[in-house]
């Protein structure tokens, strides 16, 4: 089932003011983002990140979903990344585990 993010914004109480920013990949456990991706023919090279607002973002949750898939070492969730007030906020959509 999708929602729209106009839904997404009323179901996590963010006020209108709220701005969609995309879909970002979380680090569970570490508490970082996936921030760039580089992929050649005979590497791929990823940089993690601290802080949400420095995180690749993704224009669909498939194409975060779709990397996040690729990675399989960490415990990942797939975001949506607002901005609140000049604070970024993420709320999970979809988890490669189960607490």
């Amino acid at each position: 089932m999708r929602i729209t993010i106009e839904e997404a914004k009323r179901h996590l109480d963010l006020p209108d003011t709220a701005e969609f920013l995309g879909y970002v990949i979380h680090l569970y456990d570490e508490d970082e983002f996936v921030g760039k991706v580089e992929e050649t023919e005979m590497a791929i090279n990823r940089i993690y990140v601290k802080i949400p607002d420095l995180a690749q973002i993704y224009e669909t949750a498939e194409d975060a979903v779709n990397e996040a898939l690729k990675i399989d070492k960490y415990r990942l969730m797939v975001c949506v990344l607002f901005e609140v007030d000049n604070k970024h906020m993420i709320h999970d959509i979809w988890a490669n585990f189960k607490d």
